[in-house]
């Protein structure tokens, strides 16, 4: 029989171990999952403690919307161990429940444990992310040995593994858990999708390609560049839009070599509000990382009227086919030959086209956060 939270008598003292918590300077939509959960565990009356790590400014210890924080450590690979050591010395046997969210570097927190019973939490797993994101030798001992080794001592338990979707379940099952073992909650985006396309700002009159993500090695902007550079010689009277943070010369290398960078709008970082209202206005969404946990990027288009092509990679293709965009193999070669597809749409069949946009919409209301709660709280037996 499940508990009910509303009895006091049922609240759970629940400990949550993850890297970063909301405010730190990187967090991202792991975070956004994390901290969204919590919240709706405090306020069905559950006493929650995230222990995390420390970053400049913060404080050792804190309280965010209810969430009681404690921070220790700094570097990503060492918090791990020093979150494992302050937990066996202080908290020990306090908590019914013990949350552990593995990101890359993980607690281990089974080897320590007392009467807690614990869940793991895999956003996604490395794997490829290891050589676009560290140089030699680290990027082959963490892809051949570190990961799958961290992924055996896991397995050595048996625990309960929370993910996201189907392609991380898999990684995890090629590294030894047990698929019966590993439950999958919805993912969720934290923005409204819209009332209607008709209540969206207007779809911008040229056929306008958007990338939105950091401008970083594993998210392949430049595939979009040079996929972009291909299609543009067709249709000179596109645009292509690139938003985020990051280093913008090798895109401009790109654009400026292959003579359209003045088709290219560089938007830097941008914030929420901006981000949806590019969102809204440009035709097709772009997405070519090396790999994610889930393409939260895509089901945020979809929720702005926007259909998305990304390439067939772990998570993309996930939320690609959640929302019902459009899959194409890694190269700006497929990817440029689907952008044609979606131009004709644009241009000859606007009927069509919208209806592709009403379609991704509709589709992109299932990802709440109460959705995604209450399939957390069926597996942890809340």
């Amino acid at each position: 029989m499940k508990l009910k939270l509303n009895n006091c008598d049922m609240n759970k003292k629940i400990l949550w171990l993850n890297w970063k918590d909301i405010n730190h300077p990187q967090a991202g939509g792991a975070e956004v999952v994390t901290h969204e959960l919590c919240k709706k565990l405090v306020e069905e009356g559950n006493q929650v403690t995230l222990l995390t790590s420390l970053y400049q400014d913060a404080k050792e210890t804190d309280e965010i919307d209810g969430i009681k924080i404690i921070r220790v450590g700094t570097n990503k690979f060492l918090h791990a161990f020093q979150a494992n050591w302050y937990y066996t010395k202080n908290l020990k046997n306090q908590f019914d429940i013990i949350i552990e969210e593995v990101n890359t570097a993980p607690y281990l927190v089974n080897f320590s444990k007392g009467k807690e019973k614990v869940f793991l939490f895999y956003h996604q797993l490395a794997r490829q992310v290891w050589f676009f994101e560290t140089k030699f030798p680290l990027n082959y001992i963490g892809y051949y040995f570190l990961e799958p080794f961290a992924c055996f001592l896991q397995n050595m338990f048996k625990a309960i593994t929370i993910t996201i979707s189907e392609s991380t379940k898999n990684d995890l099952v090629k590294l030894g858990a047990r698929a019966e073992n590993i439950k999958i909650i919805t993912e969720f985006i934290d923005n409204k999708p819209l009332v209607s396309l008709e209540k969206s700002l207007p779809k911008d009159q040229i056929f306008t390609v958007l990338y939105h993500g950091s401008l970083r090695e594993m998210k392949r902007p430049e595939e979009v560049v040079k996929a972009f550079g291909l299609f543009v010689k067709k249709h000179p009277k596109s645009q292509l839009w690139i938003s985020g943070g990051g280093d913008q010369s090798g895109l401009v290398s790109i654009a400026k070599s292959l003579n359209f960078l003045d088709k290219v709008t560089f938007f830097g970082r941008t914030g929420e509000t901006q981000k949806l209202e590019l969102m809204q206005k440009s035709s097709v969404l772009c997405a070519t990382s090396v790999k994610e946990g889930w393409g939260l990027i895509v089901t945020e288009a979809n929720s702005m009227g926007t259909p998305a092509i990304v390439y067939n990679v772990d998570g993309l293709r996930d939320s690609a086919k959640s929302g019902g965009n459009w899959i194409v193999e890694e190269n700006p070669e497929a990817l440029a030959a689907r952008l044609e597809d979606v131009y004709k749409l644009f241009v000859e069949n606007p009927k069509e086209y919208k209806e592709k946009c009403s379609e991704v919409l509709e589709k992109s209301r299932q990802h709440t956060v109460q959705q995604s709660y209450t399939d957390f709280k069926e597996i942890v037996g809340l």
